[in-house]
């Protein structure tokens, strides 16, 4: 009856870490444990539960941690900052070495850098090659690429 006990204090320990960390490491763990507190139960060997809750949550983790990531992130979309890479913006102040301009994306005003500090007037367009922060790190483009 002891291992009982101790092979549901291993789902919570186990499953309360999962909650903090939710890294879908240490559910499989509480599963291997969970089947082996049922075959404590059921009188069967320590060296069998131990093994099989190896075993289970290997097979667990191995089979189902992968599966289980996809579906939960299936409904991630991107976010205005992945989109606003590889759109053109119309810069509404220069930017150059020493200053950072400002662009319109999406009806807000951004803190525009250029790639390689080099200088983009007020007018000018510009595609976002990425976000730093808070800033656009664009180069300049002709009004033909927009």
């Amino acid at each position: 009856m002891l291992w009982v006990y101790i092979w549901l204090g291993v789902v919570v320990v186990s499953l309360v870490i999962e909650f903090v960390t939710f890294e879908l490491v240490s559910v499989w763990i509480s599963i291997g444990a969970l089947i082996s507190m049922i075959l404590a139960l059921c009188g069967v060997g320590v060296e069998f539960q131990v093994a099989c809750a190896v075993v289970v949550s290997l097979i667990c983790l191995l089979a189902l941690r992968k599966v289980t990531l996809k579906f939960l992130n299936r409904n991630k979309g991107k976010t205005n900052v992945d989109v606003a890479v590889g759109q053109v913006v119309h810069l509404l102040s220069r930017t150059d070495d020493d200053h950072l301009g400002s662009a319109k994306f999406n009806g807000i005003v951004w803190s525009v850098k250029a790639e390689d500090n080099a200088i983009i007037e007020a007018g000018e367009y510009a595609k976002v090659v990425s976000v730093n922060g808070n800033k656009l790190i664009v180069k300049r483009v002709s009004k033909k690429e927009k």
